[in-house]
């Protein structure tokens, strides 16, 4: 685990807007994938802190994160996106990234069946199972 911190500045009309990363630590998922959790301030001189998750293969950001799943082969990433709450497939091997559906809340359970290409969500609220082809 790292832990850095990173000031990014913008001067613009004498106007300072500022972005403060202050703590993030990386977390190796396997497979290439790995989890930065941040903790972010708005500016530099408050003391109100928000904590943020981004999720990468390798070198590219995929995107803000809720939740995810990496199906067990490692040849899949689902994630849903934070705050959109938007649902997406990241196929590594194609450096692909499929919108599946939207307003997603929060998934009970993800599962993987690589043999017939299929992801399966189960939602918290007890919607129906969804179904997405991985092919």
């Amino acid at each position: 685990m790292k832990a850095t911190s990173v000031i990014f500045l913008m001067f613009f009309a004498g106007v300072v807007f500022a972005e403060v990363v202050v703590n993030s630590s990386s977390i190796d998922r396997g497979y290439g994938f790995r989890e930065i959790r941040t903790v972010e301030a708005k500016n530099i001189s408050t003391t109100k802190t928000s904590k943020h998750r981004y999720i990468y293969y390798k070198d590219q950001k995929l995107g803000q994160i809720k939740q995810y799943s990496i199906s067990p082969s490692g040849s899949y990433i689902a994630f849903v996106s934070d705050p959109e709450g938007s649902l997406f497939l990241y196929t590594p091997s194609e450096k692909l990234i499929t919108l599946l559906a939207e307003k997603i809340k929060s998934i009970r359970k993800f599962s993987w069946n690589e043999t017939y290409e299929v992801l399966t969500i189960e939602l918290s609220d007890k919607s129906p199972a969804m179904n997405f082809a991985i092919e």
